[in-house]
């Protein structure tokens, strides 16, 4: 499955002339197109026979030739042509060459390349400057191509994204990049399409102007319908000049080829619980999707699932709780392994370098369970997409919870000094400005950390109604246990962990209440409430009581912390490929961006991605700390029913706050 797109907007960005990219890098070309030049034979000109033979050189792969007939001290000596080696390019020609502008010892050339790669044509323009070096032509450069009468190049430099939806029988046509277009002067033609005319006759939208003309700009579409069979054409003409800009044939059987993901989950170590649960997660929202039963867990391995009538490979490797090792097998799983989508990462420190391995290959990467903001902030990129809560979203939830249901005036902010800690203190601090409630005390203390008695003596002293911990488990569990020993008349309020996560809490307190401990005895201890992202009670609707069943008869126990996520990025997967109509990553990635997610286990739509940043928009709660009441939640507590919830559009940090702008 192709994972480029290599009908750029024009063919000096396709073959990486311009911008010294290579973006016909995909090795093993199997079958040479065939070299075809315009009719005339270029009547001779040495110069127009030059400048075809260069771009026949450069796009099909003969490095060797390309560089022979460059000049000396040309700038395209620093591209790489020798490993210019398409693996899908199927036919080249050029349609039309012409001198523009010469002098004595330099020429340039105007090239309309018509380049046909994995079933899609396009005619591009190019434009090459030529010099004269010891008594011969050669090429010096790609050059912009002299305005025509009217200002403009004479053909338009356009991307158009064609894709098909089998579901509903038609092609959707976008444009992507590049030039605006007089909505009158397109066309759509072609064989098996119900419609065929202008892009205005076909009702496409027109979100641009060109002379007072409506006209058709990047993220503008026209949908046709078509039969099983189709064979569509974008051209366009301007009454003086023609040409064709995109080009598609297809079949409904050709878009049956499924997807390959490979998930990336801690199993071994301290994390493999939570590596587990992502997993499964993830597995059952590909099952729902299906409506089948999840597939029974055996560890890392190949889980072959159909959704539909698409066969989906989900390839889980173990990340060992190692950055290095998350990397070097997210390399393997694209380049080896040919997946069309990555999933998971593990840690933080392990999904940054998976995320810049997904932009490098173009593979879309769903990030789960990773909490740290910098993910979807100064570190995001457009192939980057994370349906887990950040540390950020939990940290606005609960200062909005003290905000705006409490009578607590003055709070001490104490977290572990790593960047969760930080993440957590700074959203805090500010939705509590911004409520009017003093911050009267902050704390970074290391991690590992176990001796609090200080820490509660400063709180008092500073006359704090509530202290606010945001601890990883092991932290959590060691000053609760100082907390209660100290019998504060100080509110404890923090968030609530997996399962694993809070047997150490869970255990303390059933050491300090007692093992029959009830909420009220919580209550009176001034401990909570807690915020989460998810547990399985927190949520009431038709797919999460599917999800909480089929999990806990397959699993043996109900979904944790990061399983509704895992879940969620499982069905936008699926949601997407299907409303594009493609299996492909660029599907998946085109069709994730600004997507709100229809099944959920926060409900219907419960997850929206930010266009901005690619993070997802998801409700999250505060709840009291009660005693486990259910054998398959494999821990002393857990949330009760939710006492206050936040809208996915207040929890999430808005644009303004996050360094990244995608779109």
């Amino acid at each position: 499955m192709r994972r480029r797109t290599y009908l750029t907007a024009s063919l000096a960005a396709a073959v990486g002339l311009a911008g010294c990219e290579n973006v016909l890098d995909e090795a093993n070309q199997s079958d040479e197109p065939d070299e075809q030049t315009t009719e005339d034979e270029n009547e001779g000109d040495p110069r127009l026979e030059l400048a075809e033979e260069f771009v026949f050189a450069a796009i099909s792969g003969d490095g060797e030739t390309a560089i022979e007939l460059l000049h000396p001290e040309s700038p395209l000596r620093e591209i790489d042509f020798e490993n210019q080696e398409p693996d899908d390019l199927e036919d080249l020609r050029i349609e039309e060459s012409e001198v523009v502008e010469e002098s004595d010892d330099s020429a340039t050339v105007r090239l309309a390349v018509q380049i046909a790669v994995d079933g899609n044509e396009q005619t591009e323009e190019l434009g090459l400057e030529l010099r004269q070096s010891e008594g011969a032509w050669t090429v010096w450069d790609t050059v912009e191509l002299p305005a025509g009468d009217d200002g403009t190049s004479s053909v338009p430099q356009v991307s158009f994204a064609i894709e098909y939806n089998s579901d509903e029988g038609t092609l959707s046509i976008t444009h992507e990049a590049g030039d605006t277009v007089v909505a009158s002067n397109l066309f759509v033609s072609g064989d098996g399409i119900a419609q065929t005319g202008t892009w205005e006759e076909l009702g496409g939208s027109t979100s641009g102007t060109s002379g007072g003309e409506s006209a058709v700009t990047a993220g503008d579409r026209v949908t046709v319908d078509v039969s099983s069979e189709y064979s569509v054409r974008v051209g366009w003409d301007s009454g003086q000049d023609s040409a064709t800009l995109a080009s598609k044939t297809g079949s409904a059987d050709e878009e049956t080829s499924g997807l390959r993901i490979g998930a990336l989950v801690n199993l071994s170590g301290s994390l493999s619980e939570d590596g587990i649960q992502v997993a499964n997660g993830f597995l059952s929202g590909l099952s729902y999707k299906d409506g089948a039963t999840p597939p029974e867990w055996n560890g890392a391995g190949e889980y072959d699932l159909t959704v539909g009538e698409q066969p989906v490979s989900v390839l889980v490797r173990d990340a060992e709780t190692d950055p290095d090792r998350t990397a070097s097998v997210a390399s393997e799983l694209v380049t080896d392994e040919d997946v069309d989508v990555l999933f998971g990462g593990g840690t933080a420190a392990g999904a940054f370098p998976v995320s810049r391995i997904a932009e490098q290959q173009e593979v879309p990467y769903l990030a789960c369970p990773v909490t740290a903001t910098e993910l979807t902030g100064e570190s995001c990129n457009e192939f980057v997409f994370r349906t887990t809560a950040t540390s950020a979203m939990m940290a606005r939830t609960g200062g909005r919870y003290i905000v705006e249901e409490t009578d607590i005036e003055r709070v001490a902010l104490v977290a572990n000094d790593f960047a969760m800690g930080q993440e957590w203190v700074s959203n805090y601090r500010q939705i509590l400005a911004d409520g009017d409630v003093d911050v009267v005390y902050e704390e970074f203390v290391p991690l590992g950390n176990n001796r609090w008695d200080g820490v509660l003596e400063e709180v008092e002293s500073a006359g704090a109604d509530a202290i606010v911990g945001g601890f990883i488990p092991n932290s959590q569990a060691t000053f609760l246990q100082a907390f209660l020993a100290a019998n504060s008349d100080v509110q404890f309020l923090s968030h609530f962990w997996t399962a694993a996560g809070l047997r150490g809490p869970g255990s303390i307190l059933e050491d300090a209440l007692g093992s029959n401990f009830t909420a009220r005895d919580v209550r009176e201890a001034n401990v909570g409430p807690f915020v989460t992202r998810y547990h399985w009670n927190q949520f009431d609707n038709p797919v999460n009581d599917w999800f909480v069943n089929a999990h806990t008869d397959v699993y043996g126990t109900v979904p944790d912390t990061f399983a509704s996520s895992a879940f969620t990025a499982a069905s936008a997967i699926v949601q997407a490929a299907r409303e594009r109509g493609e299996w492909t990553s660029d599907a998946v990635v085109n069709g994730l961006e600004g997507m709100t997610v229809e099944d959920t286990p926060k409900g219907s739509g419960g997850y929206s991605f930010q266009e901005f940043n690619n993070q997802a928009r998801s409700d999250v709660t505060v709840a009291p700390i009660v005693a486990a009441d259910r054998d398959d939640w494999r821990a002393p507590i857990q949330p009760g029913s939710p006492l206050f919830r936040v809208a996915g559009s207040e929890a999430t940090l808005p644009s303004s706050a996050v360094d990244c702008t995608l779109r």
